[in-house]
């Protein structure tokens, strides 16, 4: 059975939300050192101007910019076409 990421995203999230403590703990032992790991990600002085050129544009409304719940509808309307 194929399930895009959105949805075992959302699979985990209910099942963490209900899941005993000790079940959360085990998850999170699991997945430790990949998320200690992604805390430590440093940009690129490069990457760091892009964003923030990014950012500028996007506070002046010079760029426009979408919240989820816009991007989550525009796929489904582009699906269905």
């Amino acid at each position: 059975m194929y399930m895009t990421i959105i949805a075992i995203r959302e699979k985990l999230i209910a099942y963490l939300s209900n899941a005993g403590a000790q079940k959360v703990k085990a998850m999170y032992t699991l997945f430790e050192e990949n998320i200690e790991q992604e805390k430590d990600i440093k940009l690129t002085k490069s990457q760091t101007k892009i964003i923030q050129e990014r950012r500028k544009r996007h506070l002046s409304g010079e760029d426009k910019s979408y919240n989820w719940q816009e991007v989550h509808n525009a796929i489904r309307k582009n699906r269905k076409e």
